[in-house]
């Protein structure tokens, strides 16, 4: 807990939330929830895209519209929030199921549940063990810690007035409505986009006559080229010693398939030295080539806008400009990309052969058509990009204020009249 700011009131959880035992013995058929870290409480067949739970149950705790849910085993990762999805649902018997008693606004406590404070609040109790986490600000292996019910309710926290704590939560809310409003752009955009791709790089621009293809119905004037006959050359790579800590405190950024976020890459987690390039099977791969995935994640590519070096795992393309420019290979080897995920062959690992690499077909336009293509994609590519950048903005923001709100460090105004206190 933190120092109380001026006219806040320390209180248990226990004072204004109240376990709810109820299980549903009578086997109604009520949903499944799950309660995730990063989405808080959803339906269990949306974590899963179908239903975990046994038929009968009865021995679940019944989870009311308006409460409280949280799972104790994960609960220092954020896993909880409030049921808001049904009217009536059904959880795990080891979950923790509360109702609020609106001496506490519901949103507020919502927001405050799964603050960074309170996670860290949450870490005083229990033992656990280790748990990999990719949610949020947490990614990696980190330790799990059990919060039993009991303890979670004997938490002490200080709370503004029941109108400051709406004011905060309007605010709150008004930023999550932002960042709602920016992801669906973002979707609708990328759906558009996805769109476009199928048409463009199938039908190309203003073609009235069209002819059967091995790949399926393209423009007359395209041709049907494999790749290996539309690049210079397809290039490997490898991975420095790790045993020599100097090559990797370089300036070459280093790439793997852990880097693959997008379609235009100019850094990367790892960087090497030129010595670590020149001392392993590493290369040098120059700026405004096409980089493909081979193992892992088979069907990634990226364009990269600087010179990197490339690891085992990914083969650069170096495309014969007199026959394809390397956005629109980008752009029609990731319209394949489901296909081309589909070649891969192995068990635990699936990887695709440089001889069946070689042998994908493409189609492939005049340069100028290229050239008109890839501009129109680009253009859907730039706008999800800047909303993606917005985006990332006002999640710092909404951050920002959570931080600074939810522990008084600013005050918001309760009446108009009053003014910010910092």
């Amino acid at each position: 807990m933190f120092n109380a700011p001026h006219g806040w009131q320390v209180r248990c959880f226990s004072d204004f939330l109240t376990e709810v035992t109820s299980k549903n013995k009578e086997s109604h058929p009520y949903e499944p929830l799950s309660v995730t870290q990063g989405n808080g409480v959803i339906l269990q067949s949306q974590k899963y895209k179908r239903r975990i739970a046994s038929e009968d149950t009865k021995n679940y705790k019944l989870a009311p519209m308006g409460s409280f849910v949280m799972n104790p085993n994960y609960l220092n990762f954020g896993a909880i929030g409030i049921q808001d999805k049904i009217e009536m649902g059904v959880v795990s018997s080891i979950y923790g199921v509360f109702v609020n008693d609106k001496t506490i606004d519901t949103d507020y406590l919502s927001y405050l549940l799964r603050s960074r404070k309170m996670i860290n609040e949450y870490n005083r109790f229990a033992n656990g063990g280790c748990a990999v986490v990719n949610t949020g600000e947490l990614h990696g292996m980190h330790v799990r810690l059990t919060v039993p019910i009991q303890e979670f309710l004997t938490i002490k926290w200080p709370f503004p007035s029941l109108r400051e704590q709406q004011k905060i939560a309007a605010i709150l809310s008004s930023a999550d409505q932002s960042i709602e409003k920016t992801e669906q752009i973002i979707k609708q955009t990328e759906k558009v986009k996805k769109g476009l791709m199928q048409q463009l790089l199938t039908k190309g621009v203003a073609h009235k006559k069209f002819k059967k293809t091995p790949i399926g119905e393209l423009p007359e004037e395209w041709e049907v080229k494999s790749l290996e006959d539309v690049v210079r050359k397809i290039v490997g790579g490898g991975t420095p010693s790790r045993k020599i800590q100097e090559f990797y405190r370089g300036n070459i950024p280093w790439v793997t398939v852990k880097d693959l976020k997008g379609k235009y890459i100019d850094s990367a987690i790892e960087s090497i030295t030129k010595e670590g390039v020149k001392n392993s099977s590493a290369n040098l791969i120059p700026a405004n080539n096409v980089v493909v995935a081979t193992r892992m994640a088979i069907g990634k590519a990226f364009k990269n806008t600087v010179d990197v070096a490339i690891n085992q795992d990914l083969k650069a393309l170096f495309p014969n400009e007199n026959v394809i420019i390397p956005d629109f290979l980008l752009w029609v080897y990731l319209n394949q990309s489901e296909n081309i995920e589909r070649l891969g062959t192995g068990t635990t690992v699936k990887g695709i052969r440089l001889e069946t690499l070689k042998e994908i077909q493409l189609g492939v336009p005049t340069i100028d058509e290229q050239i008109k293509i890839t501009n129109i994609l680009q253009t859907y590519e730039k706008k999800i990009n800047g909303e993606s950048k917005k985006l990332s903005g006002l999640k710092h923001v909404k951050k920002g204020l959570m931080q600074q709100l939810l522990t008084g460090k600013v005050r918001v105004p309760i009446d108009d009249e009053e003014v910010v206190e910092t």
